[in-house]
């Protein structure tokens, strides 16, 4: 899932999903579409757009679900395996960026 996130063809997206994965594991909680939206820099044209965010999310493969307004993991593997073996790929500057 990872390898098809980093092999799209637009960087921004590959941005994008990056740093969505990195703020859902750096909150540690569920994470509201309008809370994601002060962590991330979105798209202006998305930031309001509730059908535009959640394709946002399906960017990020399986790994995110959003129902009802709400991110979260799809399952516990897959926020551990971002924790384990991806984490250099999506904190590529380091955690701290994050804070």
């Amino acid at each position: 899932m990872m390898d098809q996130i980093c092999s799209s063809e637009d960087l921004e997206d590959i941005k994008l999903c990056k740093s969505i994965l990195a703020v859902m594991l750096a909150v540690r909680r569920l994470i509201a579409m309008d809370e994601l939206v002060a962590f991330v820099d979105m798209p202006e044209e998305a930031s309001a757009d509730y059908e535009a965010l959640a394709e946002i999310i399906r960017l990020c493969g399986f790994f995110l679900i959003f129902r009802e307004c709400v991110i979260s993991f799809i399952y516990q593997s897959a926020k551990d395996f971002l924790l384990g073996g991806a984490a250099a790929e999506v904190f590529s500057a380091g955690i701290e960026d994050i804070y």
